[in-house]
């Protein structure tokens, strides 16, 4: 595993982290426009973060969701709990 693969991976744990305790935090406060507006731009920056990831290293899901048009190295590189 290289360290851009690495960083890319910890980006991407961190900001699902923040997403659910995002959501989590609305389910009691729909009406915190703050947390709303955060919570689209860690949406955003995880599909970012999540097309980053799967152009260079494949896919971190098989369920159809993947922008990565080689599906083949889903089963040759690491598995996501791998890394």
């Amino acid at each position: 595993m290289t360290d851009y693969q690495r960083e890319l991976m910890h980006a991407l744990q961190a900001n699902s982290f923040a997403l659910v305790e995002l959501q989590l935090y609305l389910d009691t406060h729909p009406d915190d426009v703050v947390a709303t507006r955060d919570f689209a731009a860690y949406g955003q920056r995880q599909r970012l973060l999540r097309r980053a990831y799967e152009q260079e290293f494949g896919p971190l899901q098989h369920y159809g969701e993947s922008t990565v048009t080689a599906i083949d190295r889903w089963v040759f590189d690491p598995w996501p709990w791998e890394i």
